[in-house]
């Protein structure tokens, strides 16, 4: 089976730092009741107040000390956009850094992404990997997402995944639906789509995801979003549809402490246990920040999913390393796998798994994201 690559594009809204920037950020497993360190990442700035370099370390438990595990370098224009970010990973064996991705970035009048363009090191050369270009209509608002993959025998982009936008008055996403290509049929074929309501103050308020299944769209998960009396985010509730009872059903959630500035000082994720009825403490993110002036905005994070349908494994691959914890979860919204990781690329087997549509869960810095995919 030729492999296939989704690429499933969070629109979740960013979290805007207003006077402070993230200087680094502490996460933390939980393990026989007890926090245990797992990764750091320490932010580096210019002058300007633009990111130049963020560094992930792990927690060396054996000599209680952390060690370079990878860093990304940014170049950035004029305007503070980012030009090009090159992701390198640290060789212990030859205490030295080797590059890993890079990325390209291009952007339109208006100074809105245009195309992204993702490259591996192999060989001692980049070699192009995969493309992303952006379409917005008039006002601005991103309309597309069109992801291609890089034919290295035909030497052409092919496409691979697109997610349309529909937006409201105010530009917030009021639906996405995520597409996948057919190399055999040359079309588009349904995926996943996800419908948003707002509160009075256009908060995210829930998302619905469903997936395309037989000519119809399913209930698969849905996202609960609360915030405190300053409109500050404080629980992402996430619950999955349980088709036999056609009830939501709890399944993740994070908690968010905020300082008065409405930054996140810490969040824990927690897992819920169907058996006690209660949820469990999975992991714990610890923010410091710096006091300079100007606007940070964390974007949160994409993700590659292949091969989809699978037999034997499942390989996520991320743009940056972060801490990572991922679930797997059937259509019944019971949970099959959840394992903490440190990198930017894991194989997940599911060789054991019956046949069927399932829905991979990632948690990275509190930001939740899914994607289903089909065990053939």
């Amino acid at each position: 089976m030729k492999k296939l690559t989704i690429l499933f594009f969070s629109v979740l809204s960013s979290i805007i730092i207003y006077g402070q920037k993230i200087q680094n950020i502490l996460y933390e497993n939980w393990s026989s009741s007890l926090w245990v360190n797992s990764m750091k990442q320490i932010y580096t700035y210019d002058g300007n107040g633009y990111t130049t370099n963020i560094l992930s370390q792990s927690w060396n438990a054996s000599q209680s000390s952390w060690q370079n595990d990878n860093q990304i370098n940014y170049t950035n224009n004029s305007n503070g956009l980012v030009q090009q970010h090159v992701s390198q990973s640290w060789n212990n064996t030859l205490g030295s850094w080797e590059n890993s991705q890079r990325g390209t970035y291009t952007y339109n009048s208006s100074n809105k992404t245009q195309t992204i363009t993702f490259e591996i090191w192999s060989s001692g050369l980049w070699v192009n990997s995969m493309k992303q270009i952006y379409t917005y209509d008039v006002n601005g608002y991103t309309t597309k997402m069109l992801t291609q993959i890089w034919n290295a025998s035909s030497s052409t982009w092919q496409n691979n995944n697109q997610i349309n936008y529909t937006n409201n008055s105010n530009g917030l996403v009021q639906q996405h639906v995520s597409q996948s290509w057919n190399n055999t049929l040359g079309s588009w074929e349904n995926s996943q789509r996800g419908t948003y309501t707002y509160n009075s103050f256009n908060k995210t308020q829930t998302i619905i995801i469903e997936i395309w299944s037989s000519g119809s769209w399913v209930n698969l998960m849905k996202q609960n979003f609360s915030y405190d009396a300053n409109e500050y985010l404080i629980n992402t509730l996430i619950q999955t549809w349980n088709a036999s009872s056609s009830t939501w059903q709890n399944n993740n959630q994070v908690n968010y402490t905020n300082n008065s500035n409405g930054l996140v000082q810490q969040y824990v994720s927690q897992s819920w246990d169907n058996i006690s009825s209660s949820w469990g403490n999975s992991q714990r993110a610890t923010y410091t920040y710096t006091s300079s002036s100007g606007i940070q905005v964390y974007e949160g994070f994409e993700f590659s999913l292949y091969p989809n349908p699978a037999n034997n494994f499942l390989k996520v691959e991320f743009l940056q390393v972060d801490e990572t914890q991922i679930s797997i979860i059937n259509l019944e919204g019971q949970k099959l796998l959840s394992q903490n990781q440190l990198g930017n690329e894991f194989n997940i087997s599911v060789k054991d798994l019956p046949q069927g549509t399932y829905l991979i869960l990632i948690n990275r810095n509190g930001i939740i994201k899914t994607r289903p995919f089909i065990k053939y």
